[in-house]
């Protein structure tokens, strides 16, 4: 039968996989794009060997492609190491601890761009990427994701800590009951683990202060002194970014769910996110 990753050795798929596992440090923007240029190049490299070139050997296409793989998000993370050891040594007038903070909230204001579509983008491949291999089982957790949109736009407070908050949650429950009914998904499961969802979701929406009041009023001081950025900066930021990150992930899915549904190949996997049957 072999194994879930022998579907996956193509050139495309290379490319979405590093994007996905490069998620962690895709709130910096670039480090991903440079993952998925060393990857590419590695894996171009490989195919000077025939054997690799030929799809049909599974095994000699495997070992490149995994060694494309982790040569890729090694680009990746050095890449995200050299941006935030950059950004360091630039805050200068302050010491340890004190520069880590004006970094990190320099950061989050710099989400409001590229890393906050990065990082919505490449979780939505580690995602799916993730069911694929068998790693888990989130289909109420998407369904979840959809749906929780009307709920978090209603409230109007945390929406983006809310979508995610639902989506987890759901993932979670979902996982918890078909591994509880010996792995058999039914029907039932995926409206019982979205309302679980989306009832914590909200709940934790509500009870938590708003997103732009999260940073310490010290830490603050240090960023608008650094930057010389205006004080509101701080609620357009630390909400809006954690917004757009959710936002763009539930653009994301609601495509993909649109896609399951129109005829036609897919890239492998995609197609079965979605089905609970």
């Amino acid at each position: 039968m072999g194994l879930p990753i022998n579907n996956l050795l193509s050139w495309r798929d290379l490319i979405l996989m590093t994007l996905g596992f490069s998620f962690i440090v895709a709130p910096l923007g670039i480090p991903p794009f440079i993952g998925m240029l060393v990857a590419a190049l590695i894996f171009g490299l490989s195919h000077i060997d025939e054997k690799v070139r030929n799809p049909k050997n599974k095994k000699e296409r495997q070992e490149a492609f995994i060694a494309s793989l982790v040569f890729g998000l090694l680009g990746s993370y050095i890449a995200a190491w050299f941006l935030l050891a950059q950004g360091l040594k630039q805050s200068e007038g302050f010491s340890g601890f004190g520069n880590l903070s004006v970094a990190a909230g320099g950061g989050i204001i710099a989400g409001l761009g590229l890393g906050v579509i990065m990082t919505a983008i490449c979780l939505s491949f580690f995602i799916n990427y993730g069911t694929v291999l068998g790693w888990w089982t989130p289909t109420g957790g998407l369904v979840t994701l959809l749906i929780s949109i009307i709920p978090a736009m209603a409230i109007r407070r945390n929406a983006g800590i809310n979508i995610l908050t639902s989506f987890i949650v759901s993932s979670f429950v979902y996982a918890l009951l078909v591994g509880d009914n010996k792995n058999k998904k039914e029907p039932w499961m995926v409206g019982q683990s979205a309302y679980i969802g989306i009832m914590v979701g909200t709940a934790v929406a509500l009870a938590l202060p708003s997103s732009g009041d999260v940073i310490p009023l010290k830490t603050k001081q240090m960023i608008l002194e650094q930057t010389g950025l205006s004080s509101d900066i701080f609620a357009k930021s630390g909400e809006g970014a954690i917004n757009s990150m959710a936002l763009v992930i539930w653009f994301v899915y609601f495509i993909i769910w649109i896609l399951t549904h129109v005829p036609g190949a897919l890239p492998y996997g995609w197609d079965t996110l979605f089905k609970y049957k």
